[in-house]
Parts: C-alpha cells; structure tokens; sequence
C-alpha cells in the first residue's frame, strides 16, 4: 500500500488547520496518487485518511463515485468534488502545494517502487537458484556416494562369494585329503598283514624243508639199513 503521507504530508497541506480550504487538495492528492500507480482497489485505505476529515455527506459522495475515480484525472476529480460541495472557484486552480504531489514526483516514486520491486525480485530469483543450484550439488553428491556404496555392497558381495567358494573347495580338498590318508593306512595296514602272513609262509616253508630233510635223511638211513640187512643175509646164508 502506497504510504500518501510520502506524497502529500498531512503538515504541508495544512489540513488540520484549514479543512475547508485544503480538503480537497488532500482528496485529490490521494486519490491522483492511487490512480498513477494503477491501485483500483484502493479505496479502504483512502478512507483511513480521509473518513476522519471530511464531513459525512462528502464521505457518500467519494463512496458514490469510487466506481469512476480509476477514469478521472486530477483536475476532473477535483471539478466534480468543487460542484458538488460549491467550491469557490478559486479552488479549481492549482493546489497550494502541487510541488509536492507532482505527477513527475508521484511518477518518480512509482519508477523507484517498480525498480525496488524488480530488485527485489532479481535477488530472490538468484537466491532460489543459488539453493536450486545448492540442492542440485547436494543431490548430485548423494547420488555419487549412493552409487559408490552400491558399488562396495557389489563387491563385498562377489568378495563373500569367492570366499565361500574357497571355503567350499578347501572342504572339499580336507575330504579328499583325509580319504587319501584314511587308504594310505588301510593299504600300509594290508601290507603289514601281508608281509606277516608271506613271513608266516616262509617259516612254514623252511619248517617243511626242515621236515622234508629229516623225512629224506629217515629214508635213507631206512634205505642203508635195508640194504645193510640184505647184504648181511645173502653173506650168511647157507651154501646149497
């Protein structure tokens, strides 16, 4: 809401000292400052600064006619406004303090309000794409380290994988290690029978030999004898 006080002080229109004379220089000031800056519906704050001043039927007037402000200038504003109430003529002529409320002024602080708003304007965009650009680094950044984590999680995974692979093959050489030794004792086990039964053979065989050799020796002392005996008998037997 524009400030009207800025445009035409309260102090410089004399309006509290002089209501009849300045009434309507404040009226217009007012109502010419809304309508430069385009404020169609200014009408509630206008009546802040003016429902305390003017009498009520000039009150009812500016309410009947608040439909065709936004197309009156100034000076037909302020015509209308003398008619109705019978001004002296002599109020239709410029205001006392024009300096003041200039259109080149009112036009002035209307291109400062526009450049203020545009300015303000300006820097919020920037700081929205300062935190637009921000956010992005932000989410940028996030997306990298959730990619280098998916990462790690895929090779801890492969690296789990290949050391249960490992394991799996270790297990499996044990096994085959302990079945190899398990036939290395069994074989040892059959040679070391083996070797005390071909022992067995052998002091059987020689024991055989031994007995085999005592029966060859007993036939043939058995032999001699026999022989013995029958030399014996053919040398005493009795000539015929």
């Amino acid at each position: 809401m524009p400030d009207v006080t800025s445009l035409a002080p309260l102090e410089d229109l004399e309006f509290w000292g002089h209501p009849n004379d300045d009434v309507s220089c404040f009226l217009g000031a007012v109502l010419r400052a809304a309508l430069i800056q385009g404020r169609h519906s200014d009408k509630e704050w206008v009546f802040v600064y003016t429902e305390s001043c003017l009498r009520g039927d000039a009150m009812e007037w500016f309410d009947n006619m608040s439909a065709d402000i936004t197309r009156m200038n100034w000076s037909s504003l302020r015509k209308a406004f003398l008619r109705r109430f019978h001004r002296p003529t002599s109020y239709m002529a410029s205001p006392p303090h024009a300096a003041v409320v200039t259109e080149a002024a009112v036009a002035a602080a209307t291109t400062e309000a526009v450049v203020a708003m545009t300015t303000a304007a300006v820097q919020k965009a920037e700081a929205a794409a300062a935190v637009a650009m921000e956010a992005a680094a932000v989410t940028t950044i996030a997306a990298t380290k959730a990619e280098a984590a998916t990462k790690a999680a895929v090779a801890a995974t492969k690296k789990a994988e290949a050391t249960v692979a490992a394991a799996t093959k270790a297990a499996v050489a044990t096994e085959a290690v302990m079945t190899a030794t398990a036939a290395k004792e069994i074989t040892m086990e059959a040679k070391a029978e083996a070797a005390v039964a071909a022992n067995g053979a052998l002091i059987a065989a020689e024991e055989a030999a031994a007995v085999a050799k005592k029966v060859t020796v007993a036939v043939a002392a058995t032999t001699e004898a026999a022989e013995t005996v029958e030399k014996d008998a053919y040398v005493h037997a009795p000539v015929n």
